[in-house]
């Protein structure tokens, strides 16, 4: 589409004539965008499975053939309008399914993290000889960690990440009120900013229940009320062990399974906004894709016979064609999705007028597809209604009566793991180098026995290794 008739569609002017070629060009390269990411992303994850360096979860399997049976119906053979309507409802289907259940493995993840806490403490417990630290000198190393940076945002983040690691040396009231104080920063912003904060809080503070827990993984249901059930302040070495290892399995699950479960969300999101927007697309479009199919067939055949054999060489070259497509591309589309989001009020009537409907409402679902924010629902509302004084008190009430409740429930060691991990998340506190360093060697100085103290000083030396 030229300047000038781009010109006129902005101004309003023209609009019949110039808003048909202006919605084919962004679905098409909508197409080009996402037609070659898919590409890499399928061939990518299926040399991973092959080459064993990622193991689907058995509850995962069943996704990613559904998505290599809608790669085979919807682009490998000839266009079917039917069987793509069919396979956006399967498509919308399989996104909720993962986002369900990549909320659980993130969960139990949280949730196993704070006992991974627990258990770091305990270790040396059993080990002879332990020589302490000298408490002033890790100190000062740790400092000098965090501020060798000039970068503030480096730096922040570096005194979280000890957050994070040190012992906790803090009393609930001075805690929740470093809560209270960071959620009274969003008075003024939108409420769905808090909503995602206090999901952060809850999560990181082992809080946060979903829908799923019960059915899913249950060897990890196992595992976790196991952990709950363990007292660390009288744990034998054989038990530290047994659990342990237990935990460390979990761990190496949960890594994976996190990992396969976004790389399935990644060909989901990207395969949708190729179907969605493919009946829409220039020839131009079709001949920027073109390359990409034999890969896709190859991969898919595969995959359908379970045979996982490598990708001859002569096809993966292809992906030649496609370097330096997604960088021209991402640029221009922000560009042209600002424009639509700017006609759409006014060209209602003209869209329905002209029986674009369908088109332009796949227009509008395509950008949470193709954004960085994986677990997006496409076209899904946000909450922009802003915080008031009213909202935030009762969402500090309700936060803090959680986190009150579990510390008066919970064994201690858990308690200095939940707040850990919280601190971590919420904005640094601190004024200056002076209330950080009498914070880390106030940390230290006040573990309950040199092998905790020995414990998080090497934790952090792993950090700052």
């Amino acid at each position: 589409m030229d300047k000038q008739s781009l010109k006129e569609l902005r101004a309003g002017k023209n609009v019949e004539k110039n808003l048909p070629p202006f919605m084919t060009e962004l679905a098409s390269d909508y197409c080009i965008f996402a037609g070659n990411s898919f590409a890499m992303q399928y061939y990518s994850f299926y040399e991973a499975l092959a080459d064993k360096e990622l193991e689907l979860a058995k509850e995962a399997e069943p996704i990613w053939q559904e998505l290599n049976r809608l790669v085979k119906d919807n682009l490998l053979g000839g266009f079917d309008g039917v069987v793509r309507e069919q396979s956006i409802v399967a498509l919308t289907q399989l996104r909720d399914e993962l986002r369900k259940v990549t909320r659980v493995v993130t969960t139990y993840t949280d949730k196993i993290s704070l006992y991974e806490y627990i258990l770091n403490r305990v270790e040396l417990q059993f080990e002879d000889n332990l020589e302490d630290i000298d408490e002033d000198e890790a100190a000062r190393e740790i400092l000098r960690y965090i501020f060798q940076e000039k970068d503030n945002m480096l730096v922040n983040m570096k005194i979280k990440e000890m957050l994070a690691q040190l012992p906790i040396r803090m009393s609930r009231g001075k805690f929740c009120d470093l809560l209270k104080d960071s959620l009274e920063l969003y008075l003024e912003s939108e409420q769905s900013s808090v909503e995602d904060f206090v999901y952060l809080l809850e999560s990181s503070a082992g809080l946060y229940e979903c829908d799923g827990m019960e059915e899913l993984f249950p060897e990890l249901r196992e595992l976790y009320q196991a952990l709950s059930q363990m007292d660390a302040t009288t744990m034998t070495k054989e038990q530290y062990e047994e659990m342990d290892a237990k935990l460390q399995k979990a761990a190496a699950f949960l890594q994976s399974a996190t990992d396969g479960y976004m790389g399935l969300m990644e060909l989901a999101n990207s395969l949708y906004a190729w179907i969605l927007n493919l009946p829409y697309a220039s020839m131009e479009a079709e001949k920027k894709t073109a390359h990409v199919r034999e890969i896709l067939q190859a991969v898919q055949t595969n995959v359908e016979s379970g045979s996982y054999e490598n990708v001859p060489e002569a096809l993966v070259d292809g992906f030649v064609q496609s370097e330096g497509i997604l960088e021209r591309y991402a640029d221009g589309l922000q560009s042209k999705r600002g424009i639509l989001e700017e006609l759409e009020p006014e060209v209602a009537k003209t869209v329905q007028a002209l029986m674009l409907e369908k088109q332009m409402e796949c227009l509008k679902r395509t950008p949470d597809l193709t954004s960085s924010s994986l677990f997006a629902e496409e076209g899904a509302a946000v909450n922009t209604a802003k915080v008031d004084r009213s909202y935030i008190d009762t969402v500090i009430k309700t936060e803090t009566e959680k986190v009150l409740t579990a510390i008066a429930t919970q064994p201690k060691a858990l308690n200095r793991a939940m707040m850990a991990a919280v601190l971590s998340q919420l904005p640094v506190f601190f004024n200056s180098q002076n209330d950080v360093m009498d914070y880390v060697r106030g940390s230290l100085a006040g573990c309950h026995d040199v092998a905790e103290r020995v414990a998080s000083y090497r934790l952090m030396k792993q950090i700052m290794e």
